[in-house]
């Protein structure tokens, strides 16, 4: 665990304007725009680094997308369907594969996408980070890192099965580098169950589990491996 695993960049964007797109018709409406815009850089100040706690992000995290629901979902009524700001705002991303390439849509989908990607890259950025800060991570620190890992590969797995069939069509074309694809979230997806398995590989050495235990683990790690096409 003292040499943990090369991560990709986290995905750059610009600021966006909600309240100048939608056009707020009362306070309340207002104050949920400038809510959600500062929302937004919140937290991407807090993706930049990746020695930020757990509950600091996660907190932010769950507080934006709660607010973006109102542009994904009809909530107005109990038939499901999306809302009418879904098409109100434009965002920009760039690609955690190392590209200078620049998507943009005016999607409210894209844009949680993209931003619950980028919760998940973070998320395996402060795992690698807490494994570096000591030669030899405790048990809390292991169960922390198991635990972002494995919350980074749900939240990748979400958009896959539920927001890039969404896109808009022609959007979500294989365009070099972007990352938003079927194909690179299953990679991410099974690469973070794969590197939280490592986790429970070296705590059932560590407790001396029986050896046959532990072979079958490190056998299922090994094709979560082959299947990323690590």
């Amino acid at each position: 665990m003292s040499h943990w695993f090369h991560r990709n960049q986290i995905k750059a964007t610009i600021p966006v304007e909600f309240e100048k797109r939608t056009f707020p018709s009362n306070a309340d409406s207002q104050s949920i725009c400038v809510q959600l815009r500062l929302s937004r850089l919140n937290l991407l100040d807090y993706h930049s680094n990746p020695a930020n706690s757990v509950e600091k992000v996660s907190d932010e995290f769950n507080r934006y997308v709660s607010l973006l629901l109102g542009f994904l979902n009809d909530l107005s009524s109990q038939t499901t369907g999306d809302s009418k700001l879904r098409f109100s705002i434009k965002s920009k991303w760039t690609q955690s594969l190392g590209s200078t390439h620049v998507h943009e849509e005016q999607d409210a989908v894209f844009e949680m996408a993209s931003m619950i990607f980028n919760n998940a890259l973070w998320l395996t950025k402060h795992a690698a980070y807490v494994a570096a800060v000591l030669t030899e991570p405790s048990e809390k620190e292991a169960k922390e890192i198991h635990k972002c890992l494995k919350i980074a590969a749900g939240q990748f797995k979400f958009i896959q099965e539920n927001l890039i069939g969404k896109f808009i069509v022609g959007s979500n074309e294989q365009k070099i580098f972007f990352d938003c694809t079927d194909q690179i979230l299953s990679v991410y997806t099974n690469q973070s169950k794969a590197e939280a398995q490592e986790i429970t590989i070296a705590r059932a050495i560590e407790l001396k589990h029986s050896p046959s235990l532990i072979s079958s683990i490190a056998y299922s790690t090994s094709i979560l491996f082959q299947t990323a096409g690590l």
